[in-house]
């Protein structure tokens, strides 16, 4: 029955695209709304998520990847089966999410310079090669709808977080990434190295929902473009032991060593944040065999590159 609705819709599309127009001139709401249909249809299509809620009683957050591993309110990863899939088209679906406004309450961004918006509410979904976002501010008039469709969507994960897999801590979230109980879109790592002679190109580094991208940095000079490619298993095991060999879970946040460079790391709620570069303060400069370490572990990082077709 679903199938045929879609087909249906595609056949209407297709024959009536004109007619269509004149009566919903938005064309980018009706693509979007299609590619939910097909995706429906499809269990193979992707499917990205991104909710995060805020209210007098905390946070709720969801964050779906398109391999149907998800983390929800950022602490515990979860698994979306179909069911559950099917229930988060349906939603959105049902509320018509493809023609939501890009921003309820609050003023629009007229383009000066102005206090920024405050976000109480947002979703994101991307399938189908498309993405739609809207989001609800704290102030001004609220979308009655909007909240709803948000509070519908986190209502339907929230259960699965019981028996989701959690980590104590960084050091139990890097053993869980290496026995595969965590998945490897679950790790976020942000490396970033600038020689101390500003003639010299740096780069950059980022693992992120089971990507790695990398580009050259040279501030006031060259930026480059990212170049990304999906993240191979043995990259990633290799990535994750040389996090676990250096035990970077207890190095000090501030290090000394002859160009700058910056680690961040995070893997569901727990974050690290290290930097390195040249110090005089002697308190530091004691620290010179972490430094040693930790700088031999970016330089290893940023010699990865994204594998090209």
């Amino acid at each position: 029955m679903r199938r045929q609705l879609f087909f249906t819709l595609l056949l209407i599309a297709s024959a009536y695209g004109s007619a269509w127009a004149v009566d919903s001139p938005d064309e980018t709401s009706r693509a979007f709304a299609l590619a939910l249909h097909a995706a429906m249809e499809d269990p193979a299509q992707d499917l990205a998520m991104q909710i995060e809620c805020t209210n007098e009683q905390g946070i709720r957050s969801l964050h779906l990847y398109t391999e149907g591993v998800a983390i929800w309110n950022q602490q515990v990863q979860v698994g979306i089966d179909g069911k559950v899939r099917e229930r988060l088209l349906e939603e959105l679906l049902k509320a018509d999410f493809p023609s939501f406004e890009t921003h309820y309450g609050g003023k629009a961004n007229s383009g000066r310079i102005e206090a920024p918006n405050i976000v109480m509410c947002s979703i994101q979904v991307q399938t189908g090669g498309l993405e739609k976002a809207s989001y609800q501010d704290v102030n001004g008039e609220r979308s009655v709808t909007f909240m709803k469709l948000a509070a519908s969507l986190l209502d339907a994960v929230e259960p699965l977080g019981v028996q989701g897999v959690r980590a104590n801590s960084m050091t139990d979230a890097l053993a869980l990434l290496k026995q595969g109980r965590l998945a490897p879109q679950i790790l976020v790592l942000r490396v970033m190295h600038l020689p101390a002679d500003a003639t010299q190109a740096g780069g950059m580094l980022r693992i992120e929902s089971g990507k790695l991208s990398r580009r050259s940095y040279q501030p006031g000079v060259n930026v480059g473009d990212w170049v990304t490619a999906p993240l191979d298993a043995d990259t990633f095991h290799t990535v994750v032991q040389q996090l676990l060999d250096t035990e970077v879970w207890l190095l000090p946040q501030a290090l000394p060593s002859s160009d700058t460079y910056q680690v961040n790391i995070i893997v569901l709620n727990h974050s690290l944040l290290i930097r390195s570069r040249p110090l005089n303060n002697q308190a530091v400069q004691q620290k010179t065999a972490q430094g040693t370490a930790f700088t031999a572990l970016a330089d290893s990082l940023l010699s990865l590159h994204p594998a090209t077709q």
